[in-house]
């Protein structure tokens, strides 16, 4: 849906959109969850 699409009386908040796009220690977000997979993974291994 567009901005342009919204029900009559309704706006748009552009609030959080790309808050992160210049986020240099964001970084890339898929390794980011593979590190952070792994780092849950060993977690629960270990209790094994």
């Amino acid at each position: 849906m567009s901005v342009s699409e919204l029900p009559e009386g309704e706006k748009f908040e552009p609030v959080g959109f790309g808050m992160w796009k210049d986020r240099s220690e964001m970084g890339k977000s898929s390794k980011w969850v593979a590190e952070l997979r792994e780092k849950e993974w060993s977690r629960w291994r270990q209790r094994q």
